[in-house]
């Protein structure tokens, strides 16, 4: 066992016990259909679904129906729903005590054939517009026990059946520091945080993900995106994450943010959009490089029923609204990476991925076993400098600047305390904003041990942060 692996188990060790994980998984206990095959393992996509449209058009029970057991030529019901962020429109939510999660989530997935279905949740851009901490606090406090939000970042192992899939839950809105950049130029992006992709890169290359049967990473926004007068391409994640995706062998990565369904090809990744849970738009680049198939102008879905070596993936559209009844639109058939991943794995003398440079300021030199890091000597043919006649003048410019930083300084200073320390004290230990994600991190950390820090407060460590891993045994 790895020590990335004893830190995963470790920080969920210390979140929640197994017993209480048991009992949000009792789907297990469900029957198999006769009729479907039984080697499986089913799950759904819906992002973007956080307005009032899906209740008040009757999504809910469409969708109960293809995730009974049986449907989609497997016999098991699903194992999750993979909600894909834009949980609440517009602004998030309040805390975990909010009434959008009775009026939204629990309306929508209110069916009997929901009882037992594990949520995997991932925050976008509008549920950072309010307060996330309260969508990690409802996973305490859910009275169903499906709402699965321990952090930012997780990861997740679903198992039925002897089929595995292996996901990384990723928070893009904390990967970039805010929202997308919506291609406002040809060459402006946001970079990913550095220290992000060192530890999106441990966790790829851990033992766990790379030898599942599927390996399966989400996050909010989309890499790649044919969806015209939206968002588009998010560059940021295609310079810096995209190429980890491509060297650890990723198999899918799916995404929400446009508010159409998208199937995109590059290199060996399949790219999924589901982002019309709650929110249409129009139209698509059908001509967009590696465009497979999409469906815009209308509310859906999309299913995943994954086997050991093939996954089959479709698009369920719910209408405009009026529609009495969900169409599947689109299906499409991918392939596993497994035994390239395993190959890779089993084999000793194979040097693991190096993760992309990163298009950013090279990091100060790290000592490695206690070896001082080398500096350059400087030039023999630099000339040395004769004393200057200016020197005496030098130290006016020093106390200059002195005072200009306590100027400055002692004001800035003042108010980041007051930031950081003083407005808690004052306001019962939680700063909120409707347009930051401002963290409680004390009570945070109390639930998960996992470190995070607010995009504005500074980067992320390059440590590896541990991230709680949640097993669903389905049988």
């Amino acid at each position: 066992m790895g020590p990335l692996t004893t830190a995963l188990r470790g920080a969920l060790a210390g979140a929640l016990s197994w017993a209480a994980l048991s009992l949000v998984t009792g789907s297990s206990a469900t029957a198999p259909s006769a009729t479907a095959s039984t080697t499986c393992l089913k799950m759904l996509s819906l992002g973007d679904w956080g307005t009032a449209a899906p209740v008040a058009d009757g999504f809910g029970p469409r969708m109960a129906a293809a995730a009974a057991a049986g449907s989609l030529g497997c016999a098991w019901p699903a194992a999750a729903v993979m909600l894909q962020g834009d949980n609440f429109y517009s602004f998030g939510v309040a805390d975990a005590s909010d009434p959008q999660f009775a009026t939204k989530y629990q309306a929508l997935f209110s069916d009997p054939r929901f009882a037992a279905t594990p949520m995997l949740v991932m925050q976008g851009n509008h549920d950072h517009y309010g307060n996330v901490t309260g969508q990690t606090d409802y996973t305490w406090r859910d009275p169903t026990r499906r709402w699965w939000a321990p952090a930012a970042n997780y990861t997740t192992t679903v198992s039925q059946n002897g089929v595995t899939v292996f996901l990384v839950t990723l928070d893009t809105w904390d990967m970039i520091g805010g929202d997308t950049d919506d291609n406002k130029s040809p060459t402006y992006y946001l970079p990913v945080l550095p220290g992000f992709i060192a530890w999106v890169a441990q966790v790829l290359a851990s033992p766990a993900a790379q030898s599942a049967d599927w390996l399966v990473v989400r996050g909010h926004y989309p890499v790649y995106s044919g969806s015209l007068q939206e968002h588009g391409d998010t560059r940021g994640l295609v310079v810096t994450l995209d190429p980890l995706l491509q060297a650890y062998g990723v198999d899918m990565y799916l995404s929400g943010h446009e508010h159409v369904l998208e199937h995109i090809v590059r290199g060996s990744v399949a790219y999924f959009v589901s982002g019309a849970g709650g929110v249409t738009h129009a139209p698509v680049n059908a001509t967009y490089p590696g465009m497979m198939g999409y469906l815009d102008g209308a509310f859906g879905y999309v299913s995943h029923v994954f086997t050991k070596d093939n996954c089959t993936t479709r698009f369920h559209s719910q209408g405009n609204g009026s529609a009495p009844a969900e169409v599947v639109t689109y299906t499409a058939t991918t392939q596993s990476l497994a035994p390239q991943r395993r190959a890779a794995l089993a084999a000793p003398t194979s040097p693991a991925p190096v993760p992309v440079a990163m298009p950013m300021s090279t990091p100060a030199p790290v000592p490695v076993q206690g070896v001082a890091p080398r500096t350059p000597a400087p030039s023999s043919a630099a000339p040395t400098a004769a004393p200057s006649s200016s020197s005496s003048s030098s130290s006016g410019w020093g106390v200059f600047f002195l005072v200009l930083l306590l100027l400055v300084g002692l004001p800035a200073a003042a108010l980041w305390a007051w930031r950081r320390f003083g407005a808690r004290l004052f306001s019962g230990g939680r700063v909120s904003s409707p347009f930051t994600d401002d963290y409680d991190e004390d009570a945070f950390s109390a639930h998960i041990d996992m470190r995070h820090v607010a995009p504005y407060r500074g980067v992320w460590s390059n440590a590896a942060v541990p991230a709680p891993d949640r097993s669903i045994q389905m049988v």
